[in-house]
């Protein structure tokens, strides 16, 4: 809550809202903050705090009047946390546009070093087609603290923004997860004849995959010092921007361009569907406890029968073997890389995976996938809904409240026993 810098009664009032605020007993703090309006004026610190009951409370119009009103005297004041609470109001309500809008004042405000308000100005502007501010926001990774920038030496690559794609040689490298590397690998056809004469730096256990993608561009692991000069670089998840593919169909239309037999289609058929499963993923992955999940939760699906199910946690090969669950093979194990498990999963009928790199690779594949997304997901999958431009073949399955993965699972086995994996 903000600090009502008033003393006296005024500030017993504003203390008693506190306390009755930080109990959940909305109602009776609203009460008190405006007691401590009626003596203290309307102070922007004061106002905020009416506002924030008003939102718990669910009296959103209210919430976004009162802080519209005050914005101008709460800035002057310092209060820029005043945004946030708008675009968090904006947001409940479905106005993402508005929402975004707010979120950005907020970023601006803090020099887009706040993780929170970065990602869900993302989510917000991707839900409201606005693909570009999306791409800008994206952008303004490099300014958080942990953002590690890759070849500092060499000059970044402009990309449209003369209007005309600089000619040279351009080193296109990986950034994040294995995942956003086959994500965005999608954008890499768009180099192609422009004059520009790409290297593709990716995770070394993606050589092989991206070197089948890609017959005809020179491939090299992120972790091999590139040799040659180099006029330009950019990052794999930066193309999109550097681009302007500010339309959803550049992102429908376009996926990493493997070839047969990785896409030839579905599995072929047989008397049972082999499913493969991924519930863990990279411990070393900041948001990693709230997107994996406890082996033991896959019993409702592992019960099922007439369904073979494979593993494809390599690192969880030796754990899967002494865990005693029935049904369940290991298929993928340490040391194999991308394009083994691409020969692996393309002979799957269905993936199930938490977000992870397997859950971008049977997308990219046109397998069948179901992704399992906590309740706050990463902005790729935005805030709603069970599809995704990203991969026509994914269905998404979202957590109703934080941490409650077995009604996810419950329904994700319900769609199994029902057949429901069957590619549209």
């Amino acid at each position: 809550m903000v600090s009502n810098p008033d003393t006296g009664a005024a500030e017993v009032w504003n203390q008693r809202g506190r306390q009755l605020y930080e109990q959940g007993d909305w109602a009776a703090a609203l009460a008190a903050y405006r007691q401590c309006a009626a003596m203290a004026g309307p102070h922007p610190a004061i106002v905020m705090n009416i506002a924030k009951c008003h939102f718990q409370l669910g009296a959103m119009d209210d919430c976004i009047t009162l802080l519209e009103n005050t914005a101008e005297t709460a800035i002057t004041h310092g209060y820029v946390n005043l945004f946030y609470d708008l675009a968090s109001a904006f947001h409940l309500k479905k106005d993402y546009e508005s929402a975004a809008l707010n979120y950005r004042k907020y970023c601006e405000y803090k020099n887009f070093t706040d993780p929170a308000a970065l990602t869900r100005a993302m989510a917000t502007s991707y839900i409201a087609g606005r693909l570009d501010e999306f791409w800008a926001f994206f952008e303004n990774r490099r300014r958080l603290p942990w953002h590690v920038e890759n070849y500092p030496n060499i000059p970044n690559w402009p990309g449209l923004a003369g209007g005309i794609v600089p000619a040279g040689r351009l080193l296109v490298h990986g950034e994040q997860g294995f995942g956003d590397q086959i994500q965005f690998g999608r954008f890499i056809n768009r180099l192609i004849g422009t004059g520009i004469q790409p290297t593709i730096a990716v995770g070394k256990p993606l050589v092989r995959l991206f070197k089948a993608a890609f017959p005809h561009v020179r491939i090299i692991a992120l972790s091999d010092p590139p040799d040659g000069h180099f006029d330009y670089k950019c990052a794999l998840v930066s193309l999109p921007y550097l681009l302007n593919l500010n339309s959803m169909d550049d992102i429908r239309h376009a996926r990493l361009p493997l070839p047969p037999p990785l896409t030839a289609g579905a599995a072929p058929a047989r008397g049972r569907p082999r499913v493969g499963l991924v519930w863990k993923g990279n411990p070393n992955h900041a948001n990693d406890q709230r997107r994996s999940l406890p082996a033991s939760q896959l019993r409702p699906l592992l019960d099922l029968g007439d369904v073979d199910f494979v593993s494809l946690n390599p690192a969880l090969a030796a754990g899967v073997a002494r865990s005693g669950l029935a049904n369940l093979r290991q298929a993928i194990h340490p040391g194999d890389d991308f394009l083994r498990s691409a020969e692996i999963i393309a002979t799957l009928d269905l993936v199930i995976s938490i977000d992870s790199a397997p859950a971008h690779l049977a997308g990219t594949l046109g397998v069948p996938v179901w992704t399992l997304l906590p309740f706050e997901p990463d902005w790729r999958w935005g805030l709603l809904g069970d599809t995704t431009p990203w991969y026509p073949s994914m269905k998404l399955y979202r957590q109703p409240r934080e941490g409650d993965w077995a009604s996810v699972i419950d329904r994700v086995a319900t769609d199994l026993k029902a057949g429901q994996y069957v590619p549209p």
